[in-house]
């Protein structure tokens, strides 16, 4: 778990110093001299950020209960041994589906629902555990961290588009500190905008498809589209 919260610190601070050097002096200069607008929708995208990142990391995903009263003794009789049964058949929507039995949280797993070696929970909906949230992805606060990823890709170009401009206008004065952060911050966006805006736009097509990157990246057959609107 020290890793993990690791991961967390050290991108909270991140982006809590890269959003304050640019935040309230690049942009609120840039403003100053340009439009107040600017520092209005930065202010308006990195309130969504950081509300849609804390909402990500501390919500529950969606975990299963453990250890459902009488669901391990039900499945033990009709398996007529003392293990239950790995499958059982029901029907959703009139579809036949399989659920299989989770032997560490003792219940049989919906369609969709995986179990997280991480978190040691079944996760409803399970998407992905995300080191940098500390937090499994499920059907509770997936809209969550989409919206991160959403607001942070706009603010990140609007970031680097302002920044980008002060550096221009200024390249008379690159070497003072003023210029010096501003560089700082136009070379880690211009890094980092690459592998976010592609973690966006993967899932964007993952919702626009209906699916979960598990789904995406799972060997086995996906689940019927009936089942999978039912959940």
């Amino acid at each position: 778990m020290v890793p993990s919260y690791c991961n967390i610190g050290c991108l909270s601070c991140f982006c809590v110093s890269r959003c304050v050097s640019h935040h309230f002096f690049r942009c609120w200069e840039f403003s100053c001299a340009h439009n107040y607008a600017i520092f209005i929708s930065q202010s308006i995208l990195l309130f969504h950020v950081v509300v849609n990142f804390t909402r990500a990391t501390f919500m529950d995903p969606g975990y299963l209960p453990k250890g459902i009263p009488g669901e391990k003794q039900l499945a033990s009789e009709k398996a007529s041994s003392p293990r239950p049964l790995m499958y059982k058949s029901v029907q959703i929507n009139g579809v036949t589906t399989r659920l299989k039995w989770c032997v560490t949280c003792e219940l049989y797993r919906l369609p969709r629902c995986s179990h997280c070696s991480i978190c040691k929970h079944c996760i409803d909906t399970f998407d992905h555990h995300c080191p940098w949230v500390n937090n499994c992805i499920g059907k509770r606060n997936y809209r969550f961290f989409f919206l991160f990823l959403l607001s942070l890709t706009a603010h990140m170009i609007m970031t680097f588009a302002v920044t980008l401009i002060f550096v221009l206008e200024r390249r008379d004065s690159l070497l003072t500190t003023e210029g010096i952060i501003a560089n700082v911050i136009l070379i880690l966006v211009g890094l980092l905008f690459i592998p976010v805006v592609g973690l966006t736009g993967f899932h964007i097509y993952l919702v626009s498809n209906g699916l979960t990157t598990n789904e995406q990246v799972s060997v086995t057959p996906l689940c019927n589209t009936q089942i999978c609107n039912s959940s």
